[in-house]
């Protein structure tokens, strides 16, 4: 991903949605890419060892550590909840 950010630049792509799995997503914030983020919640919980996480690989230790989302814009699409928001440096 990291090297694919130039060639699209050269081709006048200034803005990319990425849209995937736990590993996409997690590839995409190793590889420095992602400023801005769609985050979606349903009123439902899952449990068990074999879920998805949102995002796989090594996550922080600490909470300090944790990617912080902010200017974050709120909205309801019935019981749905949809974030808008940039990721903190």
């Amino acid at each position: 991903l990291h090297s694919l950010m130039p060639v699209l630049g050269q081709m006048g792509i200034t803005s990319l949605l990425v849209e995937g799995g736990s590993r996409i997503i997690h590839s995409a914030l190793a590889a420095g890419i992602i400023d801005k983020v769609f985050l979606f919640y349903a009123p439902k919980l899952l449990g068990g060892n074999d879920g998805f996480p949102l995002c796989s690989g090594q996550g922080p230790e600490k909470m300090n550590q944790a990617v912080h989302i902010k200017d974050m814009n709120v909205r309801w699409f019935e019981n749905d909840i949809m974030i808008e928001g940039y990721l903190g440096k």
